[in-house]
């Protein structure tokens, strides 16, 4: 479902310094990440600032996994940035989305 939402030169950098281009590859990587948790990760996404020029949206906000591995509860969270553009068909995608997790 993740990678339906990206444009099909759509970007994923990843915070080890991976890129993924385009839904193929990004569904591969967010499979491979959900293949190493327990069912039932819960997302939180709050979108904090957006600017739009023209054909462009630019998003700000925050995000949060909470998961388990093995039965012990886990959680990742930090803030995003991502940049929408319009399609052809007048629909948003996402052309580029990179998470900055708290450490």
């Amino acid at each position: 479902m993740v990678a339906a939402i990206f444009a099909d030169d759509g970007l994923q950098l990843a915070g080890n310094g991976k890129i993924f281009k385009g839904p193929q590859q990004i569904s591969e990587h967010q499979k491979a990440a959900m293949q190493g948790v327990d069912p039932g990760v819960k997302v939180t996404v709050t979108t904090v600032t957006v600017w739009l020029h023209d054909d462009t949206a630019y998003e700000t906000g925050k995000y949060k996994y909470e998961y388990k591995v093995k039965g012990k509860p886990a959680a990742d969270e930090g803030r995003y940035v991502t940049i929408w553009k319009r399609q052809k068909d007048g629909s948003w995608k996402l052309a580029m989305d990179m998470g900055v997790p708290q450490k």
